[in-house]
């Protein structure tokens, strides 16, 4: 029986290179240079302070050379020299394995130039890099060839070998100078988020690139509207917004931001029939304003951690991308693991990931459990995230969606001051105010949210 997508496993390189012939195997690779990089080490152990942070062990083709650098970086550029060398690979059981005094004394042998130490340093990175691109060029071809892949795990490891090689590359360049750090000359808004466009929540936080922000409710309380309602403004002011729905379908989506949009009840846009021509003319309008907007809907079924991801990057690549939206977390295909709990973790940490790698705000949709409704504030906490505490861990942000209508039916003490309101709490900020309050408008005919209106009197 084939697996399923989430159960099959992206092969490590040396699973695909097994299979070639072995003259083939030979990757690029200059004994010389490393043995030459070695000796400088050992000559000036300065330079592996330096030039060696530069280097990964990847960097070492050959497995004794490899040995010996790890020994090195063990030892450190204060204490390094042959003694101790010898000590450190006598510790790790390798020494006569990668060839004893007479070889590590001879490593010096292949050093032409001690000042060229960065340049045969950067020439061992360039070498690492052809190796992996060839090693996973070779994944990709036998994939690709094997008609049981399906598409999308193809699509992923190629997103992933692409970010593999940009990773390989970018070993030296891991760390960026102060100018940098505080933001240059960039426009403030770039550094410290962008606006959801509800006015009383922007006084309160911004939607900050490389952040995971959870939105959670109960079922029913409008967590799915408010994402979407806070998608298209976000996009109206000219940014562009994935939005990834595993619950409901690319039409059910569509007729709740026309309804939204054009002022025309849910309900008859729902049924494609129209109480009045106005109704009609209005739905059109919305659809024309609607379809300039730089949004994209993908309601694929049974997604992955992985699919997500490859999707989202390509969405980047080939559009833009300012703002990520998953409603809702827990339809994501889960990992497999011992606890339903675990796989719940491996999910919001690899959102976390996800938005760092992307540089873009991700926004996952989480259920509270029911323990919100025991309490009689109906308000809800942190503990209340459904299923796993690595939500609130993970999380840079956390909001929750309320409407306590819900909780006060009409004819019921309170109903008048909570009708047609949602609060969303803001219960994690990171670096910001927490434990404030945004009171929006909700229309649930017409499946919207809007600021509350400030009277005069309240404002004076």
């Amino acid at each position: 029986m084939p697996r399923s997508r989430a159960q099959r496993r992206v092969p490590e390189p040396k699973d695909a290179l097994a299979t070639l012939p072995a003259f083939r195997r030979s990757l690029p690779h200059c004994e010389e240079t490393e043995c030459a990089v070695l000796g400088a080490f050992l000559l000036a152990p300065s330079y592996l302070g330096t030039v060696g942070e530069e280097l990964h062990p990847r960097c070492f083709y050959l497995d004794r050379h490899r040995e010996v650098f790890e020994a090195m970086a063990e030892v450190g550029s204060a204490d390094l020299d042959l003694r101790t060398l010898q000590s450190r690979l006598e510790d790790r059981g390798s020494f006569e394995r990668v060839g004893g005094m007479a070889y590590l004394a001879g490593l010096d042998l292949h050093l032409p130039d001690l000042g060229r130490t960065p340049l045969y340093a950067e020439r061992l990175r360039h070498l690492a890099v052809r190796r992996v691109a060839i090693e996973q060029g070779v994944w990709i071809v036998q994939e690709a060839a094997n008609q049981t892949t399906d598409v999308e795990t193809l699509l992923a490891g190629l997103e992933a070998t692409r970010d593999r090689l940009d990773r390989e590359q970018a070993i030296a360049d891991a760390y960026v100078p102060m100018l940098q750090v505080m933001g240059g000359s960039e426009p403030d808004e770039t550094r410290s988020g962008f606006r959801t466009g509800f006015t009383l929540l922007d006084h309160y936080l911004r939607l900050v690139p490389g952040e995971l922000i959870v939105l959670a409710g109960r079922p029913g309380h409008g967590k799915s509207a408010f994402a979407g309602a806070l998608a298209l403004r976000v996009a109206k002011r000219g940014r562009s917004v994935g939005f990834v729905t595993l619950e409901m379908t690319l039409r059910e989506v569509g007729q709740r931001w026309l309804a939204a949009e054009s002022d025309v009840p849910h309900r008859e846009i729902a049924r494609g029939r129209f109480e009045t021509f106005a109704d009609a003319e209005a739905v059109v309008d919305a659809q024309n304003r609607l379809a300039q907007l730089p949004i994209w809907v993908d309601d694929s079924p049974a997604q992955t951690l992985e699919s997500i991801a490859a999707r989202a990057r390509r969405l980047r690549a080939s559009q833009a991308l300012d703002l990520l939206v998953i409603d809702y977390a827990g339809l994501i295909d889960m990992p497999r693991a011992e606890r339903y709990q675990l796989s719940v973790a491996q999910v919001s940490k690899r959102l976390k990931r996800l938005a760092k790698e992307l540089g873009v705000p991700v926004i996952a949709l989480v259920q509270l459990n029911r323990e919100v409704e025991r309490r009689s504030s109906r308000i809800p906490v942190l503990s209340d995230l459904k299923d796993s505490g690595t939500w609130e861990q993970d999380a840079n942000k956390v909001l929750f969606v309320v409407r306590q209508e819900l909780y006060h039916p009409e004819g019921t003490p309170g109903h008048t001051e909570h009708a047609g309101q949602a609060e969303v709490i803001i219960a994690k900020n990171r670096g910001g105010q927490t434990n404030k309050v945004a009171t929006l408008t909700f229309d649930a005919e017409y499946v919207r949210f809007r600021d509350l209106p400030i009277h005069r009197s309240t404002a004076a």
